[in-house]
């Protein structure tokens, strides 16, 4: 006689009906109710064995109901089920930040950083606009700015800001020149936020050093200052090749009056064309060295920036392709006058090369 764990009789429980059977493996923990189902499926008990096979006949005097496939699985599923099942429906609902519901700007294009000039006000001409920097010859596009969580009228005002990352960015004496511009900024107002916003005429005008002070006390006087840093920086040193656009958003009720303010958002750097000119190396000292590297080579270049300038020794096939590549050591103190720089060359990748 197969007796099954905790002294069960396996002839006893074969000769039990479905609905009996699972009323007495469901006070069993999950693997004695295993091992009891496979004993049980091991036996030649007929009256049971039948009752698990599809299309075995049923007799009329077989109290057994007609197999049924979800009877067999039940009881499997209810064991793989996990014991922490998530249901929604017993769960506090998550609390709503308030800042997931506010309106914020985003800049879905942003300006081009190199390539634009800034113009003088003296040199009598347009600015130009400012390009998209997805911007070409034939396909032109342009600063675009998109208001998220609000559908309405608003007001948009576009300044110059310094090339420091936010909230650190404070106004800048550059103007924004062009189609609904006045005193240094732009001013657009849109009686739909749905759609995105493009500044197709837009330009940079920059300010001479001696008009530094007199451009930012403008800007004081009509109280445009983003990120409310104030303009005690008038008379430092300010980058007038670089200059950041901030976008600030105004949103009015019905009766016209500003109650909201978005929080501003700046766009990437964009640097005078005037003070990046295109990199050109006039003259090389010396085109041979070392294949263990730390040969020192001077350059003479047109003029540089100091800080933001790499020096690349490559080796590519007959086909275009790279083999190899690696940058020359030299810090700020080797660019002498933004016009000499004196790199030192790394190893080469094959240091045992014959020439």
């Amino acid at each position: 006689m197969a007796i099954a764990p905790e002294g069960l009789d396996i002839n006893e429980l074969c000769g039990l009906n479905p609905s009996e059977l699972m009323d007495v493996v469901q006070g069993m923990n999950d693997m004695t109710a295993i091992q009891v189902f496979e004993q049980i499926q091991n036996q030649p008990h007929q009256p049971f064995h039948n009752v698990f096979q599809p299309g075995h006949p049923v007799q009329e005097s077989q109290a057994h109901p007609v197999y049924n496939p979800e009877m067999e699985s039940a009881y499997h599923r209810q064991m793989e089920r996990p014991m922490h099942t998530y249901n929604p429906q017993s769960q506090p609902p998550m609390p709503i930040s308030p800042q997931n519901e506010a309106p914020w700007v985003e800049i879905i294009e942003q300006p081009k950083s190199r390539g634009l000039r800034f113009r003088y006000e003296c040199e009598g001409r347009s600015a130009g606009s400012v390009p998209g920097e997805n911007s070409t010859n034939d396909h032109r596009t342009y600063p675009t700015i998109k208001v998220h969580n609000y559908s309405g009228p608003a007001i948009i005002v576009v300044s110059c800001v310094t090339k420091e990352n936010p909230p650190h960015c404070k106004p800048h004496p550059h103007a924004i020149v062009g189609r609904d511009c006045k005193k240094g900024v732009c001013t657009l107002r849109v009686k739909d936020t749905t759609e995105k916003i493009i500044f197709p005429q837009i330009g940079i005008q920059c300010a001479k050093k001696k008009d530094v002070e007199t451009a930012l006390r403008i800007r004081k006087e009509i109280n445009v200052d983003p990120y409310q840093t104030g303009f005690e920086h008038a008379q430092s040193n300010i980058d007038l090749n670089v200059v950041r656009l901030c976008f600030q958003v105004f949103l009015p009720n019905d009766q016209g009056r500003v109650t909201r303010v978005v929080p501003p958002v700046c766009s990437h750097a964009i640097h005078d064309k005037k003070s990046s000119k295109d990199l050109v190396i006039c003259r090389v000292d010396k085109s041979s060295g070392k294949a263990r590297g730390r040969d020192e080579v001077f350059l003479l270049c047109d003029k540089v920036n100091k800080e933001d300038i790499k020096i690349r020794f490559f080796e590519e096939n007959d086909n275009g392709t790279l083999n190899w590549e690696d940058y020359g050591d030299f810090g700020q103190g080797d660019v002498h006058r933004q016009v000499s720089v004196q790199p030192m060359g790394h190893s080469f990748c094959d240091s045992k090369i014959l020439i």
